[in-house]
């Protein structure tokens, strides 16, 4: 271990006459992200008390400190990224700072920033003479949110998963139990203690703590991870009978776990061995109070969603080899999944048609899932997913004979009775059998029973693939999980969650039925909760009116902004940056969507379109108005004369026009070429100008046309206003709006015709 110079307290004073003497640089970082001062100087002082590895701050100067170019929002025209002189960029400054951006990573990617704070607050109490120069709980909470983002990438969560998951594997091999709930952080006092017995395990002198004891079962994992991180060498690890899980030859930091969890609510014990024998032992007990941020890297989210519900590896190839079948069954049922199918009553044409998709293709569904459990460039997803029924592959066959079901399986209950042997994807000609199948809470809750102990059975398999189906279907929303982190939603999915996916998603795969609608709010806020860590299923207020959001580390908005069309597949995709949202020196969390404000059907607006038989044109355009505000922006489409983008007819909600997508539209496309002449001449077109407040009437043989010339920002401003004027109007609930493609007028004319359309957009 090597003897660095740590000290015991720290001071203002001795770096300047008064606290008006501020550096440059901190008043600069202070002006960036909008900190005191105070709490930057603070801080920065404080880190000469802290005891950090030297290979910790070579990462953090690697990973943390480098600035990357920021991202552009091209419809915002606002930036997303990092300032070049902020907090951090200052604090890394000097080996003061940069020891306490070590710390700050180790915190904040754990905790919440407030109680970052509470705790960097007892911190710096205990290591000052002078009490009259700390910054407030504020502050310091204020100075936490703006590292959270660079700090992030330090790794430090890395490896709190790496200890968690050697620590789980070595408890269950014991005992055959492992209780989720460990996985915390010591509370404000406890995190204080062991920093201190880090710093005295780095004092030089008469004095200096020669070990340090911790006993603990919650914090086992991130207490090791911290060890690590401040110390030299590695922590030792032994279970309290003396069992070793990590023995470090030469360590002096050992972490005991208890094998039966404390009732007194002691959670962890911090003992300190100093050389001296006149010197008392000094034993710290405090509890766990902060449950870590459980998020993973993409890349380990598969095992770690998965390796928490199954435990062996029959059920597991099972899984992975129905998998691929299990998602095309759910995404072809979603792709159809309103009484408006075309294909239900359209029979061989000219023409194609296609109902957009929330959702991505099924080519990014199977990349998304290699990334998630890791799977070969050469694994089969197209004979997987081609298979007539899940009892072909002969993965899931192997599992249910050693399970000892039958071929068929009849009845399970979730809210009734459903018959398996009736689905074509489970059914095979055999004997029935049926056997005891699980309880919703026993599926879902921690205790799972064991393939040996409970026969697995059909019933089992269809309601892990669907959780697995779901998270799947969640993260192919993200353009790109690499930088991403997830968290784990234990007791999100099950029987129990009616306003969840689950219910529509497993009756996807255990019926015939047409497939459930789904909310398309409750997509994204689940989507979301995957990044947050939120709890329940319920939408967050006002989170659905989010064009653009932030999170403490990325920037998240609506991929189909950036290339404002209509879209076949993935219209609610979602592309995030690292960074903060930066718009003419200021930085904001939203980009708010603003709700449709007035209309006009002026003379002068319909005057300005020029259309004929075959070919409409417009002299319209859109532009995209921003407003900024304190906290947040907003952000509208406003409808403009090309010539003169001054003069404005309407404003329109750009969220209203990416709902309305799945909700109401049919694409056309074709292979004639599009200036094909009509072959009835006199059909009759009525032109539609989106500015009336009622919906355009229907008429036999008159054609409603909101014509465009193909761009796409004026289709979609036609799908924002068409949402807004059919809303809550029952007798257009299942009405279809036509958006041509590549397609001659004929074959959009028969499809206007034939799927019960109320305006044709060209």
């Amino acid at each position: 271990m090597s003897n660095q110079l740590v000290q015991a307290q720290w001071s203002l004073n001795e770096t300047s006459d008064s606290v008006y003497s501020i550096a440059r640089g901190v008043l600069q970082a202070a002006t960036s992200d909008n900190i005191q001062p105070l709490a930057i100087m603070a801080c920065e002082q404080f880190g000469n008390t802290l005891a950090i590895s030297q290979e910790t701050r070579l990462r953090i100067e690697r990973t943390v400190l480098p600035t990357p170019e920021p991202v552009t929002i091209r419809f915002l025209k606002a930036k997303v990224g990092f300032m070049k002189h902020d907090c951090a960029t200052q604090l890394g400054s000097n080996q003061a700072g940069l020891r306490f951006l070590a710390l700050a990573a180790a915190l904040i990617t754990s905790i919440p920033p407030f109680h970052c704070a509470k705790a960097l607050m007892l911190m710096l109490e205990n290591t000052t003479p002078d009490k009259r120069l700390l910054p407030t709980t504020r502050h310091l909470a204020d100075l936490m949110s703006s590292l959270e983002g660079r700090c992030s990438r330090s790794g430090f969560a890395d490896i709190v998963y790496g200890y968690n998951s050697v620590i789980e594997g070595a408890y269950r091999q014991k005992v055959h139990e492992y209780d989720d709930g460990g996985h915390k952080t010591p509370d404000s006092e406890g995190l204080s203690a062991l920093i201190d017995a880090c710093r005295h395990l780095q004092r030089i002198g008469d004095h200096a703590t020669v070990s340090v004891v911790v006993e603990t079962r919650e914090c086992a994992a991130w207490v090791a991870a911290f060890a690590k991180w401040s110390l030299e060498s590695p922590p030792s690890i032994f279970f309290d009978d003396k069992q070793p899980i990590l023995p470090q030859p030469g360590s002096l930091f050992t972490i005991i776990i208890p094998l039966r969890r404390d009732r007194k609510g002691v959670k962890i014990k911090i003992a300190k061995t100093h050389e001296l024998d006149s010197i008392q032992d000094l034993i710290v007990s405090c509890s766990a109070q902060f449950k870590v941020n459980n998020r993973v890297p993409s890349k380990f989210y598969g095992s770690f969603i998965v390796g928490r519900r199954i435990k062996h590896q029959l059920t597991m190839d099972a899984l992975l080899a129905a998998l691929p079948l299990a998602i095309t069954i759910i995404h072809n049922k979603i792709r159809a999944n309103t009484d408006r199918s075309p294909e239900t009553f359209l029979g061989p044409q000219p023409f194609t048609i296609t109902q957009p998709n929330i959702f991505p293709s099924t080519d990014v569904l199977f990349k998304t899932m290699s990334l998630l459990f890791g799977l070969a460039p050469d694994f089969p997803f197209a004979s997987l997913s081609s298979a007539k029924s899940f009892r072909d592959l002969p993965e899931v066959e192997h599992y249910l004979s050693i399970a000892g079901v039958g071929a068929r399986y009849k009845g399970y209950s979730v809210d009734g009775t459903i018959d398996l042997s009736e689905v074509p994807w489970w059914a095979k000609n055999d004997n029935a059998s049926q056997l005891p199948s699980h309880s919703p809470s026993d599926s879902y809750g921690l205790n799972q029973p064991d393939l040996e102990s409970t026969p697995g059975d059909l019933e089992y398999l269809a309601r892990e693939l669907t959780v697995v189906c779901i998270r799947v279907l969640l993260l192919s929303l993200f353009d790109d999980t690499e930088d991403l982190r997830f968290a784990d939603q234990q007791g999100f999915y099950g029987p129990e969650s009616p306003d969840s996916l689950y219910k529509p998603m497993l009756d996807a795969l255990t019926t015939t039925s047409r497939f459930q609608l789904v909310d398309i709010e409750e997509v994204i806020a689940q989507a979301r909760m995957l990044i947050t860590g939120g709890v329940g299923t319920s939408v967050v207020n006002n989170t659905y009116q989010n064009l653009v959001w932030s999170t403490g580390t990325h920037v998240f908005w609506y991929s189909i902004l950036d290339d404002f069309s209509p879209k076949s597949a993935g219209t609610h995709r979602i592309t995030s940056s690292r960074g903060r949202l930066m718009f003419e020196r200021e930085t904001y969390q939203t980009v708010d969507d603003d709700n449709m404000k007035y209309f006009s059907t002026t003379k002068e607006a319909e005057s300005s379109v020029d259309f004929s038989v075959q070919l409409f044109s417009v002299n319209l355009g859109i532009r995209w108005q921003v407003t900024a505000l304190l906290d947040n922006m907003r952000a509208a489409l406003i409808l403009v004369r090309r010539q003169n983008p001054e003069t404005s007819y309407g404003s329109a909600s750009p969220l209203r026009a990416i709902e309305q997508q799945p909700k109401r539209c049919i694409l056309v496309s074709c292979g004639h070429s599009m200036n094909t002449a009509v072959r009835n001449p006199e059909t009759r077109w009525k032109y539609i100008f989106p500015g009336a407040s009622n919906p355009p009437e229907t008429n036999p043989g008159i054609i409603n046309v909101c014509p465009t010339n193909g761009v796409g920002e004026l289709q979609m401003y036609y799908l924002a206003w068409l949402g807004f004027i059919l809303a809550g109007e029952p007798e257009f609930s299942k009405t279809n709006i036509i958006i041509r493609q590549r397609a001659c007028l004929d074959c959009c004319i028969t499809a206007y015709e034939k799927l019960a359309c109320i305006v044709l957009i060209l």
